[in-house]
């Protein structure tokens, strides 16, 4: 059975209720249409004029993307870890290990591409010729 599109209305309302502190400009934005059009739909509509007052402070989760009604950036110690630790794998012995997130920008900024677990596995990837910086 094939699925009918949703009208513009319907689109609002789905829209009002996965995020009512939305604005109406923004919500324009991702649907195509004017804010006074929305402006319209809103306001014929009674269940969705009663949003909620914002927040003075609304940000999202860096990583699971809840709401948050604080400046902090991440919901919990666990969204932190996941952000400020990435896990690689070693290129030489392919062994998983956590790496923070600084020292892959930096080493990728300087031009290498291969991540090493340990002094040992870089020295003998380097003697392979695994990894040199790559300068353009």
């Amino acid at each position: 059975m094939p699925r009918r599109k949703l009208t513009t209305r319907e689109r609002v309302r789905k829209f009002r209720k996965k995020d009512p502190f939305m604005s109406s400009i923004e919500m324009g934005k991702r649907l195509g249409l004017g804010s006074r059009g929305i402006r319209r739909i809103i306001a014929s509509e009674d269940e969705l004029i009663n949003k909620p007052p914002r927040p003075k402070h609304v940000s999202y989760c860096l990583v699971c993307n809840t709401l948050l009604d604080t400046i902090r950036k991440f919901c919990d110690s666990g969204c932190r870890f996941k952000y400020y630790r990435i896990k690689v794998n070693c290129s030489y012995c392919h062994i998983p290990f956590y790496r923070l997130r600084g020292q892959i920008m930096l080493s990728y900024r300087r031009g290498y591409t291969n991540i090493y677990c340990s002094y040992s596995c870089r020295d003998k990837g380097r003697r392979n010729r695994v990894d040199t910086p790559s300068r353009l």
